[in-house]
């Protein structure tokens, strides 16, 4: 059985993916209260204790005018989480 780990869960593009995977599969679709994926730590515990076989990132700080007020947050969501 595959096992997916869903980040942004609560999001736009999260809840639409939720709505439309298959039954067959173990989702574990966690928000940002759950899952800060700006925090490499709580990536690799939640990774090692669910075991993941696929991880979709669908999490994106997207808010433009708080982007540019938070540009150092705005990286570490958009542009490092992901290599984490």
């Amino acid at each position: 059985m595959q096992r997916i780990l869903l980040t942004g869960a609560s999001g736009q593009l999260g809840t639409e993916l939720q709505k439309t995977a298959p039954e067959n599969i173990e989702l574990l679709a966690l928000a940002r209260d759950e899952l800060d994926i700006s925090v490499p730590q709580m990536i690799s515990n939640t990774i090692f204790q669910f075991k993941p076989t696929v991880v979709i990132n669908a999490a994106a700080f997207t808010a433009v005018d708080q982007a540019e007020e938070s540009p150092d947050v705005a990286e570490r969501i958009n542009a490092l989480a992901p290599g984490y």
